[in-house]
């Protein structure tokens, strides 16, 4: 497994919503906890400096100073993967030795689902954990100013940290021992929900021209086991000479499996 981290940039603080508003720290407190003590024209002054800066109360750092409970929100795609699963079994567990709760979304592995998770996200947790397919610019314009930590890619923005594990190993150890059993034609099943192709797929690439196999009779999947037997007839279906088939994940290879039993 292999983990990173950036170094976080400079955070807004209360003292420059305050300066860009023109008024006090004082004010722009009771402005953002909705004070009646001031007037409706300069709340909506303080506001709207605040939403400009990008500013965020840090509900992590209070957490800390107050010992109040710490919100996690942990961001999966898909719970019915049992990949998933344990994943957030295991953050559940690590969060509870800590007294941390931990807020689970589910995206369904859609993009649309995901930018409108980050919308809500950011306002009920301390920090964001979690696989994410979007850019780093719309995760930074989401949750600016709370931790952010990214699982399974890599971070391109140094506020941000991340922790993957490092499969390319496993790839190529796969297509070497399905090269040695005879295949000479290996598909892969790739996750067609990402703008750009997964890393295993770069890696898949890298393995099979390593051992001298074609690299290009990959098809995108859908998540699913409906998702992985509809890529097996496509892949079929355009490279009727495949033996052998490499898949993203688990639960890809199930409907490959159930699919393959059907066709005999």
């Amino acid at each position: 497994m292999v983990s990173s981290s950036g170094t976080e940039s400079r955070k807004v603080t209360i003292h420059d919503v305050a300066r860009s508003a023109g008024v006090s720290r004082q004010t722009v407190s009771r402005a953002l906890n909705d004070k009646d003590e001031i007037e409706a024209s300069t709340k909506q002054r303080v506001l709207d400096a605040a939403r400009e800066l990008g500013y965020r109360p840090s509900r992590f750092a209070r957490g800390l100073v107050r010992q109040d409970t710490t919100t996690i929100g942990l961001v999966i795609p898909d719970l019915r993967n049992p990949f998933f699963t344990e994943v957030a079994a295991a953050a559940l567990e690590a969060a509870r030795t800590r007294g941390w709760h931990v807020v689970v979304y589910d995206t369904a592995d859609r993009a649309e689902e995901e930018l409108g998770t980050l919308q809500v996200i950011a306002s009920q947790v301390d920090a964001v954990v979690g696989y994410f397919s979007c850019s780093d610019d719309e995760l930074e314009r989401f949750t600016r100013g709370i931790p952010v930590v990214l699982i399974g890619r890599e971070h391109d923005t140094a506020r941000f940290s991340s922790i993957r594990i490092d499969g390319e190993e496993g790839v190529h150890a796969a297509v070497a021992h399905l090269v040695a059993a005879g295949h000479e034609h290996i598909g892969m099943l790739d996750h067609v929900g990402r703008a750009e192709p997964s890393i295993r797929r770069q890696w898949f690439t890298t393995a099979a021209a390593a051992y001298g196999v074609d690299a290009g009779l990959v098809v995108g999947a859908d998540q699913s086991a409906d998702g992985g037997g509809a890529a097996l007839d496509a892949l079929l279906t355009a490279h009727p000479e495949v033996t052998a088939v490499f898949t993203f994940n688990d639960i890809i290879a199930i409907g490959v499996l159930r699919e393959a039993r059907r066709l005999g």
